[in-house]
């Protein structure tokens, strides 16, 4: 779009304080952060410059000429004298408030086109779209093209636009010009079906704003991220805005658990469902799945198997089945409705080879049986760790070993929980450094060691994580398994302000070829 043409919009529709221009070029895109700047491949950018805890055009203005923008688009309360006289630029009052607009406008995004699915709660995020998203790849058909925004990358069909690495962490759920871009690099891929995380974070920031769903999903709440809300209160009322000032066709949330049951009484259009597990095999796992059609009233009643270990899995699985049947019965046009359904119930037969490289609960190795985990909250802990302890009931003196740390310049309230947790399901715990960030790693492992029995005997800590989980595997017999929490699909650590290049995953199969394991005395 020329900058003349996004200039007289501007003028049309809102309050125009100031402007100079003096070049008519084409812009390709907008950017609200010179940080995400990689994402966006053309050199033709407008920058827009909103004042939040800080005025981008006082302390970041170096940066942002850096990147040589055609045009910057300022609110009006940024420090737009700053901008140098050979920069075009536009003042707006109310910027913030209008933004959506302007990217709908100079991307020509049509809500309508796009069948959004939108996910929020604590844990279950990445799992549920990241499932979707490969299910989808595998119907193998143009209709079931889809986009994946998320924690640990942002996909466009099967192409990676941005993926967590030490030079780029992808933000759960990206700043509102991103998201458009990224709508519109969806709509230039005929890519109608966008499956995105929602965090806490951007709905309290109205970074979806504008955004309009035909699938909205809740699916659970439980302490994180208090150093940002404060109280759960605060927590789960920035999560309820999702269902409550975002339009959705429809609205899917899991009352398994408590704070589900507190949101379903309030929205009293939403679809909620039933589970009971049917047989418990040692690799796989099949359960009834129970739900009402929204359109038809009829009760739904599906057999579904799984080689997910772990019931909160079975409540992610139920959230994926139930959109799938959405869209294929009720959002896309297609035909054989019943034989695609039977498609995807296959698919998910085979759920962890769709996990594989999300850290979610990821079995990298067998006898010892090593799991790299996300797990970074007291309840995500204690799911996995319950369901590994299970797990171990099918081997012969099994034990439970646990690597986790905590992560710096984050809610510190958490840490004791998370020991509390740790002494009361695992069998020997070592604490270690997760992301410190600016926080002594020492202090974080002395939080964590508050919640520990203090009569429990095989607890260490080790700061260094590669020790910790080198400790870990020279300890492990045969039939143990080992948990290491914390970082799953992370391929860095964050040490003060650096970035350093580590995975979990990467480090221990590495030692894992190491080592002879001692086999189980029975």
């Amino acid at each position: 779009m020329l900058i003349n043409e996004l200039v007289s919009f501007l003028e049309s529709n809102f309050d125009c304080i100031k402007k100079s221009i003096t070049q008519n070029e084409k812009i390709e895109s907008l950017i609200l952060n010179t940080k995400t700047r990689e994402i966006f491949k053309s050199e033709k950018i407008g920058f827009i410059a909103l004042k939040g805890k800080e005025d981008p055009l006082e302390k970041y203005l170096d940066e942002i000429l850096k990147i040589k923008p055609l045009l910057i688009i300022a609110d009006v309360e940024c420090n737009y004298q700053n901008i140098p006289k050979n920069i075009n630029f536009i003042v707006i009052k109310d910027l913030k408030e209008n933004l959506d607009k302007v990217l709908k406008y100079f991307y020509s995004i049509k809500m309508e086109d796009f069948n959004i699915f939108g996910v929020t709660g604590t844990n279950g995020k990445t799992t549920i779209t990241t499932l979707l998203h490969k299910v989808f790849f595998q119907l193998n058909d143009l209709i079931f093209k889809s986009t994946l925004i998320g924690t640990i990358k942002y996909i466009i069909g099967n192409k990676i636009i941005l993926e967590s690495s030490t030079s780029t962490i992808p933000l759960t759920t990206p700043d509102i010009c991103t998201i458009y871009y990224l709508l519109n690099l969806s709509k230039k891929e005929n890519v109608k079906n966008i499956f995105m995380e929602v965090s806490s974070h951007s709905l309290d920031q109205d970074r979806i704003k504008g955004i309009e769903f035909k699938i909205t999903s809740f699916t659970n709440l439980s302490r994180d991220h208090l150093d940002y809300h404060k109280t759960m209160k605060n927590y789960f009322e920035a999560k309820k805005k999702l269902f409550t000032q975002y339009k959705s066709t429809f609205k899917i949330i899991n009352k398994i658990n408590k704070y589900g049951k507190i949101l379903y009484n309030e929205i009293k259009d939403a679809i909620t469902f039933s589970l009971r597990v049917k047989e418990q095999k040692p690799e796989t796992t099949s359960f009834l799945l129970s739900f009402t059609d929204p359109i038809t009233n009829k009760k739904v009643k599906e057999i579904i198997e799984t080689d997910l270990l772990g019931r909160y899995n079975l409540e992610n699985l139920a959230t994926v089945f139930i959109t799938s049947y959405l869209l294929i019965h009720y959002l896309l046009t297609v035909e054989n409705k019943k034989e695609i359904m039977e498609k995807i119930k296959n698919i998910l037969r085979h759920s962890s080879t769709l996990l594989e490289d999300t850290g979610r609960l990821e079995k990298i190795h067998n006898h010892p049986f090593v799991f790299i985990d996300y797990a970074h909250t007291p309840d995500a802990l204690k799911n996995s760790l319950k369901t590994l302890s299970e797990f171990g009931k099918r081997l012969v003196n099994s034990r439970l070993i646990l690597v986790f740390g905590a992560g710096g310049n984050r809610d510190q309230s958490k840490r004791k929980l998370m020991g509390k947790v740790a002494s009361k399901i695992a069998d020997i715990i070592i604490i270690t450094s997760d992301n410190p960030r600016n926080e002594d790693p020492l202090t974080i492992c002395q939080q964590i060691q508050q919640g520990i029995d203090k009569n429990k005997k095989e607890v260490m800590v080790e700061l260094d994580r590669k020790e910790a989980i080198k400790k870990a595997i020279s300890i492990a017999k045969k039939n143990d398994i080992i948990l290491i929490a914390g970082k799953g699909h992370e391929k860095y650590q964050i040490i003060g302000n650096k970035i350093i290049p580590f995975s979990d995953k990467e480090f221990s199969l590495e030692i894992l070829k190491q080592v002879t394991i001692e086999p189980t005395i029975t």
